[in-house]
Formats: structure tokens, sequence, C-alpha cells
């Protein structure tokens, strides 16, 4: 089994802080997706 690494930082975020990985990891049937939110 190979694996592919990014970090999310290099993939452009939505309006809602939301960065989508699903295209950077080129997987078609799982998505992750890494949310920025602040701390409260």
């Amino acid at each position: 089994m190979s694996f592919t690494k990014i970090n999310y930082r290099d993939v452009e975020w939505t309006k809602d802080g939301m960065h989508f990985l699903r295209d950077a990891l080129q997987c078609e049937n799982v998505g992750v997706t890494v949310i920025n939110c602040g701390l409260g």
C-alpha cells in the first residue's frame, strides 16, 4: 500500500476556512476535510 502526504496549508481553502483534500490526495472514494476554527 502506498501513501500520499500533503500539507493542508498548500490546498486552497473556502471562505468558511475548510480545506478539501480529496483532489490533492487523488482519491475518489474517501474525502478528508480540515477546518480552521478559532479558540472558544
